[in-house]
């Protein structure tokens, strides 16, 4: 059972991770590095998640 409970906070901080992510991509002062760094997040899941990259 306790391991479910950890499964569940580590999901829980990688989607609020991403939410934040998604916010300083939007505000677009920083690098995807800055970004991964401030929350702890891959540099390439960090690039996935910017819309708004050229194609």
């Amino acid at each position: 059972m306790c391991r479910a409970f950890e499964e569940v906070r580590e999901e829980t901080k990688h989607e609020q991770s991403i939410e934040i992510a998604k916010s300083l991509l939007e505000v677009g002062k920083m690098t995807y590095e800055e970004i991964a760094r401030s929350v702890q997040l891959p540099v390439e899941e960090v690039k996935a998640l910017d819309t708004k990259k050229p194609a």
